[in-house]
């Protein structure tokens, strides 16, 4: 499965509210491409009042710049994607709540020990909160020495979030090693648009 994350900004207005309306009216066209809407996230700390990201999945690569185009919208970004621990099964999402992007970058020998660390650290973190983990993804295989990898973690208030930055001893310590194989990291906090 490609996973696509596109980043949408809607130049014309303060607020994210006509960009969401937007993708959900577009939704059953997306569908008729074979392109399954995974959510729609907007903004609480780290991105722009009207913006939003749009998580995309489909068998095939796919983009959503003629659509975005055709509703007056601003396609900012778009990254391509292939999940790796998860998520195991591809359905839309539908708990509301808290979900964080924590963009890495990282050295693509790195990816399999990020996983493996990540993997292992959720086994007491998600049973000490709150929290799932939605998807940890990685971009298709590249010769490029460096990648970006994206995790989307969802809690269910900010107070849960804040408790977890004191997660347990195990956690903490492979989140300690993953950190120390992330040349940088980047968390933005959305809430899922329902």
């Amino acid at each position: 499965m490609i996973y696509q994350v596109s980043l949408i900004k809607d130049h014309g207005r303060p607020s994210s509210h006509h960009g969401i309306a937007t993708i959900r009216a577009h939704q059953t066209e997306l569908e008729a491409q074979g392109i399954t809407l995974y959510g729609i996230f907007s903004g609480l700390f780290g991105l722009a009042t009207n913006e939003i990201y749009v998580v995309t999945y489909s068998l095939q690569r796919h983009s959503l710049q003629k659509t975005v185009t055709a509703a007056g919208l601003e396609l900012e970004a778009s990254h391509l994607f292939i999940p790796t621990a998860r998520p195991t099964e591809h359905v839309p999402l539908t708990t509301p709540g808290i979900y964080v992007f924590r963009w890495f970058k990282v050295k693509n020998t790195d990816i399999k020990a990020i996983v493996e660390l990540s993997t292992t650290a959720w086994k007491s973190f998600e049973a000490g909160f709150q929290t799932q983990v939605q998807g940890l993804f990685a971009e298709p295989e590249s010769a490029a020495v460096f990648g970006q990898m994206l995790l989307i973690t969802r809690y269910a208030d900010l107070s849960v979030w804040e408790a977890s930055r004191h997660p347990s001893d195990e956690a903490r310590e492979n989140f300690q090693r993953r950190h120390a194989l992330t040349i940088e990291a980047k968390p933005i906090a959305t809430q899922l648009a329902l």
